[in-house]
């Protein structure tokens, strides 16, 4: 899907192909546009909501999640983004999502003609 979007997005904004992804991914005041990556979105959206759910009072959904094997599946997750489980926090996936950014700053940065005043 991150690659449709990216596709698309260059097409509506009649960006060349060659249009580094670290433009489209960077936040707005690194001068990029903020298109959010859905891989990075999509993780941390399933952790953290996963975390909330686990948190929950409710014997019935806990008896569901641990039925459904749940924290098994939410722990390959943040194993498959390198994220400590199960002491996994809501703050460890934000620290998540903004190093992600700053890696597509850094690559856009590193490129030899394109990224030459990204700083």
């Amino acid at each position: 899907m991150d690659s449709l979007i990216r596709v698309h997005v260059k097409d509506i904004l009649h960006l060349p192909a060659s249009t580094p992804n670290g433009l489209l991914y960077c936040g707005k005041r690194d001068g990029g546009l903020g298109v959010p990556k859905l891989e990075v979105l999509a993780t941390s959206t399933a952790l953290k909501h996963g975390i909330q759910l686990q948190n929950t009072d409710d014997q019935t959904l806990l008896a569901i999640l641990h039925a459904t094997n749940y924290e098994k599946r939410l722990e390959r997750v943040a194993k498959s983004i390198r994220l400590p489980w199960p002491q996994l926090t809501t703050k460890q996936i934000d620290a998540h999502k903004k190093r992600k950014k700053a890696e597509e700053l850094r690559i856009w940065s590193q490129l030899p003609s394109k990224g030459k005043s990204v700083h």
